[in-house]
């Protein structure tokens, strides 16, 4: 894979591969919007940054349109790397509506800044 520099927004950057990706794009002088869970675990990214306008760490959650935010604070955006996840360890039949809607709302809808309308039934 071929990392430019410029502007890249990569969801799940606190650790695991979005973490190296976010580390190496920053190594090379881009610039990462990078979204997390939990803000204290990108500590380690900003250890990484030349600067703090190198970094810019986004709270991921379904409330939230991390791109929308990541456009507004760098003025633009040149890739995206989706990383972030939740999984679900179980049989289909056996998950209740309310397990398989938190796997949509942060694998799916937190990343294009969407909440589901109304409870799946």
């Amino acid at each position: 894979m071929t990392i430019s520099v410029g502007t890249w927004l990569i969801t799940g950057a606190a650790r695991g591969l979005g973490f190296e990706i976010a580390r190496e794009v920053l190594r090379r002088g881009g610039r990462v919007a990078g979204a997390v869970r939990n803000p204290m675990a990108s500590d380690a990214l900003k250890g990484v940054a030349r600067g703090p306008d190198q970094l810019f760490v986004v709270p991921l959650s379904s409330t939230n349109s991390a791109v929308e935010r990541a456009r507004a604070h760098f003025g633009g955006l040149d890739v995206l790397v989706n990383n972030a996840g939740y999984g679900f360890l179980g049989a289909v039949e056996e998950a209740a509506d309310e397990e398989v809607e938190a796997v949509f709302r942060v694998n799916v809808f937190a990343h294009i800044g969407r909440e589901l309308s109304a409870p799946v039934s």
